[in-house]
């Protein structure tokens, strides 16, 4: 491992934009969120002093919504497919879980091979994560083994040892090319170093609330009845925000926009809105919200999902948790699961 304080971090992410590299970083957004913005200075990102962002940087890749092709009458009823933006970029601050849920969307994308705008923009993107020194009450990413610092899928990790001090670990042959540019700026880790690192780690891992139903729920999900279901399904509030702030939701759907002349439209969907699942006659396999409830769960927790994608595909980042008015949420679910 590398040692390098900020100043040099931000000297490098300056040496990234005067090259023309777009480069997303945590930005406050003020009341105490954090989101990931394109940053213009080097002195404008943060990835101290917040536990995550509020809203994934899944949405830099899969666009919250996107036009994808532009039609009318004197294309001749044709739609003409947009190019979508694909930019050289540099994804700074990302924590583990986010991480790993970008994994899973490439191992999705991968599967059903679709020539997405999100594959190209993954491509060409140089990845900088954060392991979480602190973890916020909603978080369980131990659980999932999604964290609390990431195991694969970087180019660079930093890891906190004091304020504006970290360890840089290479994680990649692209990493090891980019931490040889910038040598000067760094220098060798040393045997104090990793004591201290190890210190910190398990100084982290105290910090994570106990959550021994979790691993309990997941093991017992084939076996939850239509009465957890009914219950959850009656406590919510149908927004779409589990779906929509979650870092490995793929949903989309696609709508013309115009009546003689407009835009196609790429944007996210949720399994949990009503209109999700209805089918032509006005069928829809789950009419009410505790099996459209079902249906989220099973698709993050369910066993099929290690056999596909060799892991669950929840990361235990928490956020459908926060963000559950009706507390109907994931963690209330393990809970009732690892009763059955």
């Amino acid at each position: 491992m590398l040692k390098i304080d900020i100043q040099n971090l931000r000297k490098i992410t300056n040496a990234f934009l005067e090259e023309g590299k777009a480069v997303y970083a945590p930005r406050p957004l003020g009341m105490g969120d954090f989101a990931f913005d394109r940053i213009e200075n080097h002195e404008d990102f943060q990835i101290e002093g917040f536990v995550n962002t509020l809203l994934p940087p899944k949405e830099i890749f899969f666009r919250q919504m996107e036009t994808i092709g532009r039609f009318g009458w004197k294309k001749k009823g044709l739609c003409e497919d947009v190019e979508p933006e694909i930019e050289d970029k540099v994804l700074l601050g990302i924590r583990p879980c986010d991480l790993e849920g970008l994994l899973l969307i490439d191992a999705f994308y991968d599967r059903v091979g679709a020539d997405m705008p999100y594959k190209r923009r993954r491509e060409k993107t140089f990845i900088i994560a954060y392991a979480c020194p602190e973890p916020a009450d909603t978080c369980f990413c131990v659980e999932t083994d999604s964290g609390p610092w990431a195991k694969r899928g970087f180019d660079w990790q930093l890891h906190w040892l004091d304020e504006g001090i970290y360890l840089l670990e290479v994680g990649s042959e692209k990493g090891k090319d980019m931490a040889d540019r910038f040598a000067d700026l760094m220098e060798k880790a040393g045997e104090d170093d990793f004591k201290l690192l190890e210190v910190k780690r398990k100084e982290t891992l105290g910090k994570f609330k106990n959550r021994p139903y979790v691993k309990k729920g997941i093991g017992n999900i084939t076996k939850v009845g239509g009465e957890v279901y009914r219950y959850l399904g009656e406590r919510c509030f149908r927004c779409g925000g589990c779906n929509y702030l979650c870092p490995t939701c793929t949903c989309y759907n696609v709508a013309d926009i115009g009546a003689r002349e407009g835009e196609r439209v790429l944007f996210w969907d949720s399994c949990q809105f009503e209109g999700y699942s209805r089918l032509a006659g006005n069928l829809n396999p789950r009419p009410d919200q505790g099996s459209r409830l079902k249906f989220r769960f099973e698709c993050k927790l369910a066993e099929w999902n290690v056999e596909t994608y060799g892991r669950i595909r929840c990361t235990g980042c928490g956020r459908c948790i926060y963000t559950c008015i009706g507390d109907a949420d994931i963690d209330l679910f393990l809970k009732k699961a690892s009763e059955t």
